[in-house]
């Protein structure tokens, strides 16, 4: 397998320079990005590989918000059965937990943390299944999006400018 190595500048606006310093702070240095890749080089160039790494990046924040809000250590068993189902179940209710934090920034058209919207299981699946066993009413899933339009806005909208998604051209909603 052949690799090669994809070296770029960071630009200023996404270099790491520390928040609340009392000392003047010195002109900051060159910050470099070091990726190490095998894809091919005639078919992915440079800015290919760096928009791919950022996507790859957003994967790993869904996995680490399904391994730190899904409860899966709470849980044992020797039944595989039992454990593979409450891990699909699990991955079934972020998937769900996301989707709701999505559908609620597009309603509200205001920046949504799928993170808070992850934390807020139990305060949304009482409401969400009984909006399913009461036949779908439409205001019960509006005080759902309601309640996370309230309660799970990102605490920093600003910095969302700068989201690999829009450095790639994804835009989720509005704006």
């Amino acid at each position: 397998m052949q690799l090669r190595l994809v070296v770029r500048e960071l630009p200023p606006s996404r270099r790491r320079l520390p928040r609340h310093s009392r000392k003047k702070q010195p002109k900051p240095r060159t910050s470099w990005l070091y990726l190490l890749t095998n894809l091919p080089e005639d078919k992915f160039c440079p800015d290919d590989i760096q928009s791919l790494y950022q996507l790859r990046w957003q994967i790993e924040l869904a996995f680490k918000d399904w391994k730190s809000y899904a409860n899966l250590h709470r849980f044992q068993s020797e039944n595989a059965q039992i454990v593979e189902g409450i891990i699909w179940a699990s991955l079934c209710a972020a998937f769900i937990k996301r989707a709701l934090a999505h559908w609620a920034q597009l309603a509200y058209r205001r920046p949504i943390s799928t993170r808070i919207a992850a934390q807020a299981g139990p305060q949304i699946f009482n409401a969400l299944a009984a909006w399913t066993f009461q036949g779908r009413p439409t205001e019960m899933l509006e005080r759902i999006l309601d309640y996370l339009a309230q309660n799970a806005r990102r605490a920093h909208p600003n910095r969302d400018q700068l989201r690999p998604q829009q450095a790639v051209g994804l835009h989720f909603g509005f704006g």
